[in-house]
């Protein structure tokens, strides 16, 4: 009888623990659905005491710190997640991200590569070769000249707008008329983003940019307009913006044009008709003619976290939204975009390959569209966040943000910046095209090189196969192709002695695909040999354990017969021979037939040329190539 109470004691005081834990994760979810995250963080952290490897408590930490931008800890709860068997992929990619971003540049790649080897992407993982020469991001660090501001404190200070004399940005340090009554934003415990402005030339001296601009909630950053008295404002609370929600309960970001009434208050708003309160709009960029604006927002259909998109504004009629493509934005966010006068587009990612957190990116305007974008490097970018670019009409001077620098004042600051001349270059374009069919390769990756093989810079090819380079004069370089499933080509060339007036330098590059295996076949016949049946029987046994992997069978003719005739025969090979592996269960969708007759020939054997059997021989083939 003791013994049945004792059991039944400590049975009641195991469900008393078990409640009392449930209780503290519902605590802890609640005000992780209220994005309460430092709260949260506090909650989860008493739980997971008594649930050590609980995917689910170490996912709302790793979360709830990433929520806060803080990737340090972040880094810490996804590194558990990500050796954990079963949990999801992207856990990785933010694990990886986090390495980046605390300088572990090795082991970032290494885990980039797991993820996209996960979900399927590998060639994705090809950009990532960048971090074995990672003084790429170093080459035109002599360009940058970075000074500290004045009116940077201990809060965050961010999204530098150049107007005249004036710099506006947005800060969350208090409210100059803060009282008792004024609200502070429940995420992290700090005050709602306000919008502020210099008022003389040193920078010195700041103020409310206007009184009608801030409101009790977040307010910033903003757009100006360059042929009306307009500007642009990101905002989650406002008069027209109304406090509505989604269904996730959050107050999404919205952008507002705002105009000045006949008072010459800035009281008149407009909701763009974009907005919506399912998904965040915001931190616009105006083009130079008023007609375009770029900005970030996550809604449905991107290609990450947040997407940049493009919208046109004429006769006061708003486009639908355009999403710039994946020369862009990735599957990380893109944010902060500023236009230059010219049109070049400037942003923050995270998607992007970079030194870690936020870098910033430009991609220079072609027509109506944007070339490829690339990092412009160290100094402005660093392991850490870097953000919010804005250039004056000169180009060489401007402004940015910049989290956790020795020499900055708190969370986030502003930072002056100047650009130096660049050295005198021209541009290296052409396509990358493959050798043996001619057709053009995107997404191969070049390096240009010097000529001790030093990485100075690195590039893919786009869409159409094209790349560009802008490279100095007078000197020598060497060009490297390489793409999955092909040999890697190196080209060398020079820059020396060339003409004043040569601006652009063509060298197209081809690829060629390796050759997996070489079928053979008799004179004048398409029957698979016994001997071929082996050659046959291995590439099944590859392809079995590499089901992504798909292939070419590129068929063959020798020079006798007309070529009529041996364009027949040379398809009737591949033919066979896709019916061979089609019969031992590879899927035809894997396959890819090709038959060229008697064109390429891998000798001189042509048709006025007499040649032994075995150089005949060679040309009677079905070569088996990595797609």
């Amino acid at each position: 009888m003791r013994f049945l109470l004792y059991l039944l004691l400590i049975c009641t005081l195991f469900n008393f623990e078990s409640v009392a834990q449930s209780e503290k994760l519902k605590i802890a979810d609640m005000f992780y659905n209220l994005h309460q995250y430092k709260k949260a963080i506090d909650r989860y952290k008493i739980v997971l005491r008594n649930k050590k490897e609980s995917p689910y408590v170490l996912n709302k930490i790793a979360d709830s710190y990433r929520q806060l931008n803080r990737l340090k800890e972040s880094t810490k709860y996804y590194g558990k997640l990500a050796e954990l068997e079963g949990q999801k992929a992207i856990y990785k990619f933010y694990y990886a991200q986090g390495l980046a971003e605390i300088g572990d540049y090795k082991e970032a790649k290494r885990w980039y590569e797991m993820y996209f080897n996960e979900i399927g992407h590998p060639y994705q993982a090809e950009r990532y070769m960048i971090y074995d020469s990672i003084d790429i991001f170093y080459k035109d660090s002599s360009r940058y000249i970075i000074d500290e501001i004045p009116f940077n404190t201990k809060f965050s200070e961010f999204g530098p707008v150049i107007r005249d004399s004036t710099i506006a940005f947005v800060s969350n340090r208090p409210p100059e008329n803060k009282n008792f009554l004024t609200k502070k934003y429940n995420n992290d415990g700090s005050y709602f983003f306000n919008i502020y402005t210099t008022v003389d030339d040193l920078n010195v001296r700041v103020k409310n940019l206007d009184d009608n601009l801030n409101t009790k909630y977040h307010d910033g950053p903003i757009a100006y307009f360059n042929h009306e008295e307009a500007i642009l404002v990101t905002r989650n609370y406002g008069n027209l913006a109304k406090k509505t929600v989604g269904e996730d309960k959050l107050n999404k970001l919205k952008i507002l044009k705002i105009t000045k009434n006949r008072k010459g208050e800035w009281k008149n708003e407009e909701v763009l008709p974009f907005n919506s309160k399912n998904y965040a709009v915001g931190h616009p960029t105006i083009s130079a003619d008023d007609q375009t604006i770029i900005f970030a927002s996550n809604m449905p259909g991107g290609f990450g976290g947040t997407d940049l998109y493009k919208v046109t504004y004429k006769n006061g009629v708003w486009s639908n939204p355009i999403n710039l493509g994946g020369n862009i934005n990735t599957d990380g966010s893109e944010l902060y975009p500023f236009l230059d006068k010219e049109g070049n587009l400037y942003f923050a990612s995270n998607g992007h390959v970079g030194l870690g957190g936020l870098d910033i990116f430009v991609a220079e305007k072609v027509d109506r569209s944007f070339k490829k974008s690339y990092n412009i490097g160290y100094p402005v970018n660093t392991k850490h966040d870097d953000f919010s670019l804005a250039l004056d009409s000169t180009l060489a001077h401007g402004y940015f943000a910049s989290r956790d620098r020795k020499i900055g004042k708190g969370d986030d600051d502003i930072y002056e910046l100047t650009i130096l001349p660049r050295k005198e270059y021209i541009t290296l374009s052409g396509y990358v095209i493959n050798a043996i069919t001619k057709d053009t390769i995107p997404d191969a990756i070049l390096q240009l090189k010097d000529i001790d093989e030093n990485v100075l810079a690195e590039t893919r090819s786009e869409e159409s196969g094209l790349y560009y380079f802008d490279i100095e004069k007078n000197k020598d370089f060497i060009l490297t192709g390489t793409k999955a499933f092909f040999n890697q080509k190196d080209s060398l060339f020079t820059t020396k002695n060339l003409a004043i007036e040569v601006k652009t330098l063509k060298i197209d590059v081809l690829l060629k695909q390796p050759v997996l295996e070489t079928v053979y076949f008799g004179f004048d016949q398409s029957i698979i040999t016994m001997e071929s049946v082996e050659i046959l029987n291995g590439l099944i046994e590859i392809l079995n354990k590499n089901p992504s992997v798909k292939i070419e069978l590129s068929s063959h003719a020798d020079s006798r017969g007309s070529d009529s005739y041996n364009e027949v025969l040379a398809k009737n090979r591949g033919t066979e021979v896709e019916n061979f592996l089609i019969h031992k269960g590879i899927d035809k969708s894997r396959i890819v037939s090709n038959s060229y007759g008697e064109k390429q020939s891998v000798n001189d054997c042509g048709d006025d040329k007499d040649c032994t059997e075995a150089l005949y021989q060679l040309n009677r083939r079905t070569e088996i190539l990595i797609k």
